[in-house]
Parts: C-alpha cells; structure tokens; sequence
C-alpha cells in the first residue's frame, strides 16, 4: 500500500474488517462485511503481498454475498484457510420494525476456488454509444446476486441485475445463485460529448448567416421548420423571421444555436472608401441600423440632415454594428451623409414616426 496503508471501499456506506489471515503464500485474507442501502453483506477480500487486490480471487480480489433473509446484517467474524479452501465464520442479525420476528443465526462456510460455473451474457436494452445525456441499460440473463463492474473495479451498490448507465467505459457483471457462479465478458459503451452551441453570425456581402465550418451535418430551421436544401455552414435568408442552425458531428452529436431573429430584410447598400455599409430598416422608426465592415481603421462619420440642409445628428460610426437614434424626429424623409474625410455619399432615409 501506501506508506504501509490499504484502503478498500465496497459497500455504499462502510466497510468493515472484522479479521485478517496470512495465507502461507504471502497473500492476505481480510473477512468482514459491506453496508448498502439494502442490508449488509459477508465480505471477504484477498490482497497480494503489496497491499494490491489479488483479482485471482473471485476475479476482483473480492466476493461479496448474502447468505441471510432479505434485510439482515450479514458480517464475516473470523476467516482462515483449510486445506487450501477458506473458512469464515460470522453472523446473521435481523431485527423487524415491530421487533417481533427478531433472530440471530451464526453461519459457518467454505469458499470454493476454480472456474466459473457459468457465463452470464449482458444484453443492452438499446444502443450502447450515444451522446451526452443519453442513458444505456444493460441486463443480465442470470437470476442471483450480482455484483456489477466498471473497467474492472466494484461498482458499490451496483447490486441488480439490470444496471443503467451514461459514462463511456467497460462494463462486466458477476453473478453467483444455486447453479454456481460466474462474470460475464465486458460491454463497451460510449457516450459522445456533444458539440459546443453554434454561433450564428450574420454579415458578408451579400449579408447572409454563418456558422462553425467542419461539422457532418447542418440542419438549418426558419420559424422551427427544416429549410429544405440547406445544409451547409452559410445560409442566405430570403425572409424575416426566427433562424436556427443545428451542427451534427461525426458521432453522430448534435447542438442547436441560439435563436436569431432576423427582423428586417429592407436594406441599402453603400460603398465608402474601403468600407461597406448596410442601413435598415427603410423605412425606419424609432432608430436607424448601420453596420459597417472595412479592412482599415479610417474612422467614419455619419450626419443626419433634413431635406433644407439643417445638420440634425452628428455620429462616429464603429466598425461592426451602429445605432442612430431617430425618436425625436419628425415623420418625413432625410438625407444621410456617410464620409471617410475623402469619400462622401448620401442617401435618402424615410422616418415614420
């Protein structure tokens, strides 16, 4: 062990080691009992002569069994060797909540060492891959005690004969009843993480919606209905209204972006300098949307005029997305003034107010 120190769980809520044996080969014999929610256990457990499991015994170093009636405390007192067959020794109390039908029975057993008397065969319930969230029940074909196993290690409390799981690994379980004993061989199962949620952006010329490139699949979704066709990374929306893009990965994983509710689709394009700009809505209320994507960081300003030339609004315009407040004009039409200190375009915007 560790220092000198062994330390081994087995049962959901304690453990205990109630008497030890050195078998004249060096290894060592701990007898005791498991405590779960449903009743304690007999306990026995072999260790090398390091402190290690020895998994030559009962193919995990340790059996664990009730021999009492359903509930009681079953717990190893003493254990030894004889003629190369263990010897244990102990106790079965059981106490009702009436306190009627108490008893106390001292059990005496040997343990038998040698090859499985048969083989139990794990059948899943449904698929044994899937992704994150999805739940795989596994069965066994035996009736009995069991004991199941994850990568070759107890599972505590893991004691009936289907066992539900959604942690990729390998998964056996041991099964001991009138007809003898056994452990099945392993299933394998994996669970796929899911993708990361998809961004959604939407820009380029002509504007359209994009999203992480690389994926298997792309479905994308208007107003909660499949768009038939589109089943790329990009997409160029012809209508307002709710967007979604849901990625699929090579495990065959999928994640759904975040809603994008593309509000307008009534635009004007303009071109000033190096840079290219998108207003919306026309007409417009209450605000006026600028975006703007250049290569440089020659600033942009952007001026607001009525159709008698009276300057109304001056406003720097930042690269990506701008907003230019419209709530204290007037309805009518104005003119927008775009320049780069070189380059100056107009346009006309209709307020509705």
């Amino acid at each position: 062990g560790t220092n000198g120190v062994v330390l081994k769980s087995v049962g959901t809520n304690y453990t205990s080691a109630n008497d030890i044996f050195l078998q004249p080969d060096g290894r060592i014999l701990v007898g005791g009992g498991s405590n779960s929610n449903s009743g304690t256990n007999f306990l026995v457990a072999r260790f090398k002569p390091d402190g290690s499991s020895d998994t030559s015994f009962n193919h995990s170093g340790v059996a664990t069994f009730h021999l009492g009636q359903q509930g009681s405390s079953d717990y190893i007192g003493n254990v030894a060797l004889h003629e190369n067959k263990i010897l244990a020794a102990g106790n079965s109390d059981y106490y009702s909540s009436q306190q009627t039908q108490n008893n106390h029975r001292i059990l005496m057993f040997r343990l038998l060492e040698g090859a499985p008397q048969f083989t139990p065969v794990i059948t899943p319930a449904g698929p044994i891959n899937g992704c994150q969230g999805t739940l795989v029940t596994l069965n066994s074909n035996q009736t009995g005690n069991h004991q199941w196993y994850y990568n070759g290690g107890v599972m505590p409390g893991a004691n009936n004969a289907a066992l539900t799981v959604n942690i990729s690994g390998n998964y056996s379980v041991e099964v001991s009843n009138q007809n003898g004993c056994g452990i099945s061989a392993p299933v394998s199962v994996s669970i796929h993480s899911s993708p990361p949620v998809p961004p959604l952006d939407y820009s380029g010329t002509p504007y359209q919606f994009s999203t992480t490139p690389g994926y298997a699949q792309y479905t994308w979704y208007f107003n909660n209905s499949v768009i038939t066709g589109a089943n790329s990374n990009t997409y160029t929306p012809t209508q307002a209204g709710n967007y979604t893009v849901r990625v699929t990965d090579a495990n065959n994983c999928s994640t759904t972006s975040a809603v994008y509710n593309l509000v307008v689709l009534s635009t004007t394009e303009l071109q000033v300098g190096d840079a290219s700009l998108r207003f919306y809505p026309s007409p417009a209320y209450g605000l006026l949307n600028v975006d703007v994507q250049r290569a440089s960081g020659k600033p942009l300003t952007a001026e607001l005029y009525d159709l008698g030339g009276r300057l109304l609004h001056t406003q720097l315009l930042n690269r990506n997305h701008n907003e230019i407040p419209l709530k204290s004009l007037q309805a009518a039409v104005y003119l927008l003034v775009v320049s780069d200190g070189k380059v100056r375009e107009v346009r006309k915007i209709v307020v509705i107010n």
